[in-house]
């Protein structure tokens, strides 16, 4: 965030839904939180004169981002996204959580997840499926972060984003994927690299829409 600040930009953040002082007592997982961000986009272009929206999201926040972009965001909304090691199926990401943590297989320790998912949140687990979303692929600039040794939300999930986006020849997609970078390790060890791709995403975007 320190590069944003020094560059002159405004940045505001929260606390995502049961989360610090945030409503909820259990969180969905983003999904809960991607109507937050809209909420929060409408109200500053009401009450600000705001000529650039970026968003910016890590893990979690990243996830947040990809479902409001497919969900909630017409292009005139904001100016450009950076995901960095989200998620692109909850339930699959559950699994895989649970079967690296207790070295099971995931079959053995997940029966019934979708179900307590939906008592404690009140939402639909398989609605966090992009899969199922990605028909025209993300309407807004977006650069794609994951590194390739994530052993949390495994790079697999952003490349099913990826080849999508590739096969659908979407121009306003970048992405950088680093070989020995775990989850979100990028800014820290990697942190040139990191701050050279988005310096270039942005200026390219933000020149666009000038």
């Amino acid at each position: 965030m320190s590069w944003f600040y020094e560059e002159g930009y405004n940045i505001l953040t929260f606390d995502s839904v049961a989360h610090g002082k945030n409503y909820g007592q259990y969180s969905d997982t983003g999904l809960t939180c991607a109507q937050d961000v809209n909420c929060l986009i409408n109200w500053l272009k009401t009450n600000y004169q705001v000529e650039t929206i970026g968003l910016i999201g890590n893990s979690m926040g990243a996830s947040t981002i990809n479902y409001y972009l497919l969900n909630y965001a017409p292009i005139s909304s904001i100016n450009w996204a950076i995901t960095d090691c989200g998620f692109s199926n909850l339930l699959v990401q559950f699994r895989y959580v649970m079967q690296y943590r207790y070295k099971k297989p995931w079959w053995l320790i997940s029966n019934g997840i979708s179900k307590r998912y939906q008592k404690f949140t009140n939402t639909n687990i398989l609605e966090y499926d992009l899969l199922k979303k990605l028909k025209t692929g993300f309407k807004v600039p977006t650069l794609l972060i994951h590194g390739k040794k994530d052993d949390f939300v495994p790079f697999f999930m952003a490349n099913v984003i990826h080849n999508f986006q590739i096969k659908g020849n979407n121009k306003n997609y970048n992405y950088l994927f680093l070989e020995n970078i775990g989850h979100v390790e990028t800014l820290p060890n990697a942190h040139q690299t990191y701050i050279n791709e988005i310096k270039k995403f942005i200026n390219k975007y933000e020149m666009n829409n000038n």
